[in-house]
């Protein structure tokens, strides 16, 4: 039985770290990149033809998201995974962000095993996080009275925000991994997402979490 390949596509505007990335990620035979480019604007012509599984986008030090390609790629495929990398990661960065669509946030001061972790949560549907992103985040936390979400969905969701996968979720909880996937089909159907990004950004942009 032929072994599941993540297939990468690496954007960042220095040749050298790029190359660097390529041969880190590829180490582990599960990852194959199909593409590599020195920005965002260039990438969005080819993600057609590679059909990334996820793209992990360093974005150039000292410039802000580009929320309109971002978008674009949503609209083109929901389903790619973006990793998104910077030294921009101020509170208002950190939840456009996740508006707008990226899967995981790591700051530039990365190291080779968050980037691996990170690309191995992705994989497994987690939504990995620097732990200034994962702070920021929890300090932006303020309830909203009027949730719709109960005490033990509303805490499933903060850890899925934390990038958090079902085990983990299920083990810091104390709870069964089936009931963890029971309240996340609640919490979709009350915030009437398909997924657990939606589901983040719906709760991040109206304070539930």
């Amino acid at each position: 039985m032929d072994k599941f390949v993540t297939r990468l596509v690496i954007i960042h505007e220095d040749e050298r770290d790029r190359n660097s990335i390529i041969l880190i990620v590829e180490l582990e035979d599960m990852y194959e990149v199909v593409g590599s480019y020195q920005s965002i604007i260039n990438a969005e012509r080819g993600l057609v033809h590679d059909n990334p599984d996820i793209i992990i986008w360093v974005n150039p030090k000292g410039t802000e998201l580009n929320k309109n390609v971002l978008l674009t790629i949503r609209r083109k495929n929901s389903n790619i995974k973006t990793l998104f990398i910077s030294d921009q990661y101020d509170e208002n960065t950190i939840i456009n962000a996740f508006t707008y669509g990226i899967s995981g946030f790591l700051d530039s001061k990365y190291s080779v095993v968050e980037l691996m972790e990170a690309l191995h949560l992705l994989v497994n549907d987690g939504a990995p996080m620097s732990k200034v992103i994962s702070k920021t985040l929890i300090d932006h936390f303020r309830r909203n009275p009027n949730s719709p979400l109960s005490k033990r969905e509303t805490e499933v969701l903060e850890q899925i925000a934390s990038g958090k996968t079902y085990r983990f979720i299920a083990e810091i909880l104390g709870i069964g991994k089936e009931t963890v996937k029971t309240h996340i089909r609640s919490i979709f159907n009350k915030l009437d997402v398909q997924n657990k990004s939606e589901a983040v950004r719906i709760a991040l942009l109206k304070k539930y979490v």
